[in-house]
């Protein structure tokens, strides 16, 4: 098939049963890799909304791509970097990001040749990445050339197929390479499990100057975490910040949590209450944003805030608190024909979502929230709240 007939075969079964189009054309081998196109832009139609039109590669490699709206955050977080080397180009989309900052040069290697080859297609309109097929370790290890940034995403299962998470456990192992890296860089970005542990990799990864909790529809999506070979910085300094794609941040230390003083109580009909986002939750600044928002907690370990005043600009979710009740069978019974549906969340609590929205005999409705959380004094609670208009 011509490229023009590979697309328009896509084009006009992109709604057909994929299972039927098999059946009919079954021993048609350009056929099927059409139709198996058009399995993977249905399922990366979220993850790539905003690419250009390219041809898709492997579930896999479509699974373990970075998305274009934090491709596009990671080259904001570039730092006006110029040349940048991508040592594990995958499907290509932050090296396409890179490539995007003004002025920029793109080199990334990829070590699977059809990938390689699909890349050069896709990208050929596109002369300021350099697409190279090669181990990217040894590639680096031959060459003299020198870059203001290093990327790198390594592969985050074991041979065996399962998930990894510690630096360590990827592949390549990023942390035996740092001394190579930084011999051709003085500035390194790697993209990591949102798994990962904050305090271990800020331990572990010499020379780290930030960390990077990345949030994408209300996900916790990633860690980046950016090394810099002039920095020094102790453990308790590096700055962690939760960032979402659509523009919310909170950057913080753990030396300012450790020295933040929390401030709690019960919380009241007519107040307002905040739940922290994904990313908030992942980096657990929980002190500090009683400080910074003068918000007042329900607990050390609720993770729910409120106050009387609205804070429009908190990093998480808020709404106006309608009723605050004892977590009694005698509520729970009247909650449904009292309330009517809302959503469930659970904060430190003895059930699961799941089992609470059970006893409460409720469907999700995002004009009520249900919170069930225990305060300081160890009771279970439920916090309904309503949408601000």
């Amino acid at each position: 098939m011509t490229d023009e007939e590979f697309w328009k075969f896509v084009d006009e079964n992109a709604t057909a049963d994929t299972t039927r189009l098999r059946l009919k054309h079954r021993g048609n081998p350009d056929i099927f890799e059409a139709i198996e196109q058009i399995d993977l832009q249905r399922k990366s139609a979220d993850k790539f909304s905003n690419s250009p039109r390219r041809r898709l590669h492997t579930r896999l490699a479509v699974e373990q791509s970075t998305s274009d709206n934090i491709a596009r955050l990671h080259a904001t977080l570039a730092g006006g970097a110029r040349s940048i080397f991508d040592m594990t180009m995958g499907l290509g989309t932050d090296a396409l990001a890179f490539a995007a900052i003004p002025g920029a040069t793109v080199t990334a290697i990829e070590h699977n040749p059809q990938l390689v080859a699909t890349s050069r297609i896709n990208y050929a309109s596109i002369p300021n990445l350099q697409i190279i097929e090669a181990d990217s370790t040894e590639w680096l290890q031959s060459t003299a050339r020198q870059f203001d940034l290093i990327y790198i995403d390594p592969a985050r299962r074991s041979d065996s197929g399962d998930r990894v998470y510690n630096l360590h456990d990827c592949t390549p192992d990023v942390l035996s390479l740092l001394p190579l890296i930084f011999a051709h860089a003085p500035r390194l970005m790697v993209k990591c499990s949102p798994m990962i542990d904050i305090t271990a990799t800020i331990r572990e990864l010499n020379h780290c100057s930030a960390i990077f909790i990345i949030e994408s529809a209300g996900e916790c999506r990633e860690l980046l975490a950016i090394a810099d070979s002039s920095t020094e910085l102790p453990s308790d300094n590096v700055p962690i910040t939760a960032i979402s794609t659509v523009g919310d941040s909170f950057t913080f230390t753990t030396a300012q949590e450790r020295e933040a003083q929390g401030i709690y109580g019960n919380p009241q009909a007519g107040q307002y209450i905040y739940e922290p986002s994904a990313a908030i939750m992942k980096c657990a600044p929980f002190k500090l944003l009683c400080d910074r928002y003068c918000l007042t907690a329900l607990s050390p370990n609720s993770h729910v805030y409120f106050s009387s005043t609205l804070i429009p600009d908190f990093p998480g979710r808020v709404r106006e608190i309608v009723a605050v009740e004892p977590y009694t069978s005698g509520n729970l019974k009247r909650f449904c024909a009292r309330w009517g549906n809302a959503s469930v969340a659970v904060r430190n609590f003895t059930q699961s979502a799941d089992k609470l929205r059970s006893q409460l005999r409720v469907k999700d409705s995002d004009h009520l929230r249900v919170v069930a959380t225990t305060t300081a004094t160890s009771a279970p609670i439920l916090i309904i709240a309503r949408q601000i208009s």
